[in-house]
């Protein structure tokens, strides 16, 4: 099993906010669970090798355009519980300013809080803490995904199969927190009304192995089926590896589109946001969260 250990728990504490950025000029804050890390040791496993870690170099090109994220901090009690939607129903445009879509998780105790990403992104470079940190590290090949803990470095994150999404997990030493971020760029501005789609994809998933602490974040693969016409997103994240998360073998994702985006929260308590991007909706990344049963995720898909 491919997993990256680091132990965290749901508490309370007061209101905090700090900026992430991702080469950007604008950005949009969020409803932001509050979950102080443990300051306990961090403890990596070394990913197996799969069919997805093939060897292809990415495009590190930097961007001149800015993008930051706001993020914010709530009581447990609240956590990752968004406000509520802004009813201008229809705007493709709009930033996700009432959402989480990415994770900022502290690596020596602190809260993890949520962030959504907007503006002009670079899909390669993500800007934080004052330092440019190139998404898929120089030297390492991309492939579907790049899943690796070596030299200081933790990338689970997708490579090349996308044209316009980034998701994963993304540390590296001399930064102070993880990264579990989802955005994209080219948001969908000529999103279908009729028919239906299925989308698939892959991401990371973070959860409890053991106790209400989160300690554990492992690739995940995602299925959605879309409806344009009735306005609907089903779908799973199901383990890349086939072996179950913890107790759970499969977290289920409803939520209702609006413009180019989409939110909803199931029956088990699961918060999903995200939003559509590129031509007719061809590709999407999204974020979702279940305080109750202590995980959380992102993921990116592709129009099949």
């Amino acid at each position: 099993m491919s997993s990256l250990n680091h132990v965290l728990k749901f508490g309370t504490t007061a209101l905090a906010a700090l900026v992430l950025s991702a080469c950007g000029s604008s950005g949009g804050g969020s409803d932001a669970p509050d979950v102080p890390a443990s300051t306990n040791p961090t403890k990596q496993s070394q990913p197996s090798t799969t069919a997805n870690n093939t060897t292809q170099q990415p495009n590190t090109t930097t961007s001149t355009n800015n993008q930051t994220a706001s993020s914010q901090s709530t009581p447990a009690e609240n956590v990752a519980k968004p406000s509520t939607p802004n009813a201008q129903s229809g705007n493709t445009n709009r930033a996700l300013t009432d959402k989480h879509a990415s994770f900022i998780i502290p690596k020596k105790g602190g809260t993890i809080q949520t962030a959504s990403i907007s503006g002009n992104p670079n899909l390669y470079v993500l800007d934080v803490e004052g330092k440019s940190i190139n998404i898929i590290p120089e030297g390492m090949g991309a492939g579907k995904v790049l899943n690796i803990t070596a030299n200081n470095i933790t990338r689970i994150v997708n490579g090349s199969l996308y044209k316009n999404v980034r998701w994963g997990l993304i540390t590296e030493d001399g930064l102070n927190n993880y990264y579990l971020v989802s955005y994209g760029i080219n948001p969908t501005t000529d999103m279908p009304t009729s028919g239906s789609a299925t989308y698939v994809g892959q991401g990371v998933h973070g959860y409890a192995d053991s106790g209400s602490a989160i300690d554990t974040y492992r690739l995940s693969n995602a299925k959605f089926n879309v409806n344009f016409a009735d306005k609907s997103f089903e779908g799973s994240i199901t383990p890349d590896d086939g072996k179950a998360f913890g107790n759970i073998n499969e977290v289920k994702l409803s939520a209702k589109i609006d413009g180019n985006q989409f939110n909803g929260k199931t029956a088990e308590g699961t918060e999903a946001v995200g939003r559509f991007y590129g031509n007719n909706a061809s590709e999407l990344a999204g974020s979702y969260v279940n305080e109750k049963a202590s995980y959380l995720g992102v993921f990116g898909a592709k129009k099949q």
